[in-house]
């Protein structure tokens, strides 16, 4: 159905989110476990990029969530900010 349709949509464009090398707006950091995980910068949290905390069957777990300011503003810097890549229109699930 349509629904499913937009739900895969929209999963793969997160994911695709979460890979992008934002170097401007997120940072990698090690825990002290070796794990590394991902943080906005000042400029990222002023775009709308932050964290939060989430309760999942594994424990607790810090999340890096975007704003749809933040998700527009990288679609419409995508070339800017990841020098090769081209969307199509298609790809915007918004």
């Amino acid at each position: 159905s349509d629904v499913y349709k937009r739900q895969d949509k929209d999963f793969r464009f997160l994911c695709f989110l979460m890979k992008m090398p934002l170097r401007e707006f997120l940072l990698t950091r090690t825990k002290d476990d070796g794990r590394k995980r991902k943080v906005p910068t000042k400029e990222g949290e002023a775009l709308g990029i932050y964290m939060e905390e989430r309760h999942g069957y594994r424990g607790d777990y810090e999340a890096v969530l975007y704003t749809p300011k933040a998700q527009l503003y990288i679609l419409k810097h995508l070339a800017d900010l990841v020098p090769g890549t081209v969307m199509e229109e298609d790809d915007i699930p918004f």
